[in-house]
C-alpha cells in the first residue's frame, strides 16, 4: 500500500491552491505527505496539469501523479494513480485535512490488515462514509475504471460509487481530525 495526497482540486471556494497554503513552515500538501510518511508509506502527490510547475518546486516529479483521466473530482486523482500503479492499494488523504494524525489513520490501516478481501476501508460517522480519507484497493479502482470505460458509470460522486462495493468501516474516533478547510472562513473559525 502507498499513500496518495489529493491536491488536484480547483480550490474555487478557497480562491487559491489549498495544497500550497501554509501551516507553519510546511505547505498543506507537505503536512499531508508527512502524515502519510510517518506511517512508513511511500507517498505520491495527486495534482492537475496546471499545478505541476508549482508542485515540482516542492516534490520530485516522480512522486507527482498528474490527472489524466476524463472524470471530475477526486476520482480523477484516484484513477490517474491506479492507471500508473494498477496493482497497488492506496491510502488517500486530501491536502485540506491538515488536522489528521497517524493514530487515526493507523486504525484504518489495522482494518485493512485484518481483512484484505474487502474492496475498501472507510471511516464512518452517523451513517456517513468519509470517501476522501480511505483505503481503496486496486481491485476496487479497477472495477470503477471498467464501469467508466463501459459507460455503466456516468456520475462520479464517490459516496454513490462506494455504496456498490464490499467495504469495511471504522468509526470516526475524533471528528476534529476530519475537518477539511474549503474556504478562508473555514480556516478562521
Amino acid at each position: 500500500m502507498v499513500g496518495l495526497v489529493l491536491c488536484g482540486g480547483e480550490s474555487k471556494r478557497m480562491g487559491t491552491d489549498k495544497g500550497m497554503l501554509r501551516s507553519g513552515n510546511l505547505t498543506w500538501a507537505q503536512v499531508a505527505q508527512k502524515t502519510l510518511k510517518d506511517l512508513d508509506l511511500p507517498v505520491f502527490i495527486s495534482v492537475n496539469e496546471i499545478q505541476v510547475p508549482s508542485y515540482q518546486r516542492q516534490f520530485s516529479r516522480q512522486h507527482l501523479i498528474v490527472d489524466h483521466v476524463p472524470v471530475k473530482g477526486p476520482l480523477a486523482g484516484l484513477l490517474s494513480f491506479h492507471y500508473s500503479y494498477p496493482e497497488t492499494d492506496v491510502l488517500v488523504l486530501p491536502c485540506d485535512m491538515v488536522n489528521m494524525d497517524t493514530n487515526t489513520l493507523y486504525s484504518l490501516i489495522k482494518s485493512y490488515d485484518r481483512n484484505r478481501k474487502m474492496e475498501g476501508h472507510f471511516f464512518l460517522e452517523n451513517n456517513f462514509i468519509e470517501p476522501l480519507c480511505a483505503v481503496y484497493s486496486c481491485k476496487m479502482l479497477a472495477m470503477i475504471a471498467e464501469q467508466i470505460v463501459s459507460g455503466q458509470l456516468t456520475h462520479f460522486a464517490l459516496h454513490k460509487i462506494i455504496s456498490r462495493f464490499h467495504i469495511s468501516v471504522v468509526p470516526i474516533p475524533d471528528r476534529s481530525k476530519f475537518a477539511n478547510y474549503n474556504s478562508i472562513d473555514s480556516i478562521c473559525n
